[in-house]
């Protein structure tokens, strides 16, 4: 039997990627005292939700992908044949599962019974371990990664906030807290700066490490390009537009760009609304996790804050455009630069009347910047894309 299962839940957002990575492909020897479970994915949160979850169908990742109830619960029993051998064929005494989405806020206490109750018949022993992430650090890369990779076209950050209680508490609960090790993700605290030290530094982990940087985020510009891209460009089916996105993002990272941040006037009224659960975490882990950072040239405030930023940046998408970018036409976007750079001085000269003409948009405009934005942020033309153009920019005003 094993001595001990090291649970390890993330939090998102504390480089829980990174982690992953270096240890599914660190070559652990035959004398290891702790190894990582070999799973088919080096992030077991598909399997573990998969298999305990009550409704896997509404797991993101089956959402997402649009599986069948009939093929998710074929899903579900390979799922649970692998995870029981894997556990099996575990010779070290101590082995290390990471699943971050088990931190999600609303995972249910049922869910992480049935985990702990699972593990139990593998190991004498179950310790919880994960990192907090500070939640201005949190929301601010939930929204880049929300933009990147789902599309979002919103800024509400009262969505964003991470819910510490929410995630932490049931964890608690479950596997009682003095089985549950949390510490705030600070890189200036972590060993060597890094979280993979960091975390084999923790755990007792003998390994060569390297440090990797799975999920980088992304700039000011870029941020802006895309959600303005995935505000006004005529949408396609999700995952067909994700790797688009993904992509994109890469194409468009910049040395230069300046760091996302948000605004201290927006981030007060969050802060007010969700005391109790920061005075919650803080108790909880027994140190602050926020305290305000230095103020970066340009801070976020709105949304018309993006669209400004994008329409000053427009060009860096002109730029990429010819590049090979397979997939959908949003490889295509902005052949127009050119042409509406007239409009930029003002829908009055005869050239941007006949241009606005086109699309059926009124020759004086309240929002016309964002009309630009939407514009140059458009596809190459086709007639169906011609009329969506126009339906979305009806829709607009």
């Amino acid at each position: 039997m094993i001595n001990e299962i090291i649970l390890h839940i993330g939090m998102h957002k504390t480089g829980s990627s990174s982690v992953q990575k270096f240890l599914h492909e660190y070559n652990f020897d035959e004398k290891s005292d702790c190894i990582y479970l070999k799973l088919p994915s080096s992030n077991h949160s598909s399997v573990m939700m998969t298999v305990f979850l009550n409704n896997p169908e509404k797991y993101h990742e089956h959402i997402f992908s649009g599986v069948s109830s009939v093929r998710l619960e074929g899903i579900k029993k390979n799922y649970e044949s692998i995870l029981d051998k894997a556990l099996s064929d575990v010779s070290a005494s101590r082995v290390v599962i990471s699943a971050e989405d088990l931190s999600a806020p609303g995972v249910g206490i049922d869910t992480l019974e049935r985990i702990r109750d699972k593990l139990l018949t593998y190991s004498k022993k179950i310790i919880v371990f994960g990192y907090v992430r500070d939640p201005v650090g949190y929301m601010q890369s939930a929204f880049q990664q929300r933009v990147k990779g789902a599309g979002l076209d919103t800024l509400n950050l009262l969505s964003l906030w991470p819910h510490y209680k929410s995630r932490f508490d049931s964890l608690d609960q479950v596997f009682g807290a003095e089985n549950v090790k949390l510490f705030l993700f600070d890189k200036n605290k972590l060993q060597d700066r890094c979280v993979i030290s960091d975390f084999c530094s923790k755990n007792n982990i003998k390994a060569e490490v390297e440090s990797l940087n799975v999920n980088d985020s992304i700039g000011l510009d870029a941020t802006s390009l895309i959600f303005c891209m995935n505000k006004y460009v005529p949408s396609e089916p999700n995952k067909f537009l994700s790797r688009e996105r993904a992509i994109l993002s890469e194409l468009l990272v910049s040395k230069d760009d300046a760091k996302f941040t948000f605004s201290s006037e927006i981030l007060s009224n969050v802060f007010k609304h969700f005391k109790e659960d920061l005075v919650w975490i803080e108790r909880r882990i027994g140190e602050t996790v926020y305290s305000p950072v230095y103020k970066e040239s340009f801070d976020v405030s709105s949304e018309n804050d993006l669209i400004s930023t994008a329409n000053r940046n427009a060009f860096k998408i002109k730029e990429v455009s010819n590049a090979n970018i397979p997939m959908s036409p949003i490889c295509k976007i902005v052949s127009y630069v050119e042409e509406l750079e007239a409009i930029t001085s003002g829908f009055n000269s005869d050239y941007s009347i006949d241009y606005v003409n086109r699309f059926e948009i009124p020759t004086q405009c309240e929002d016309a910047e964002n009309i630009l934005t939407y514009l140059k942020l458009s596809y190459s033309m086709s007639d169906k894309m011609f009329s969506n153009l126009n339906k979305s920019i009806k829709l607009l005003h």
